[in-house]
């Protein structure tokens, strides 16, 4: 249930991002929203990754990212495996 906001900026991200779909506890994740300031104003930027292939992997249920630019990964801007329930919404992937 938790939510993760990225401020307007730019974000230079050297690995995958995971949304797992359980923790190191084996407890199931889900209900996670991931947003920022709009698809012009928050920018991650994966020209620099050196782990992982995917910008963002997701493998938990009833996940909701919004207003955010996904750019430069070497693989899948985003991936989602498994899932019940996945929202992109004013978000911009290239």
């Amino acid at each position: 249930g938790d939510t993760l906001i990225f401020p307007q900026g730019r974000y230079n991200i050297t690995t995958t991002i995971g949304f797992p779909g359980k923790d190191e506890d084996g407890v199931v994740v889900s209900d996670l929203t991931f947003k920022g300031a709009g698809m012009d104003k928050t920018i991650l930027s994966f020209a620099g990754q050196t782990t992982g292939s995917e910008g963002l992997l997701i493998t938990s249920d009833n996940v909701w990212i919004e207003g955010l630019a996904i750019e430069d990964t070497p693989g899948d801007g985003i991936k989602a495996k498994g899932v019940d329930t996945f929202s992109v919404v004013n978000t911009r992937i290239e």
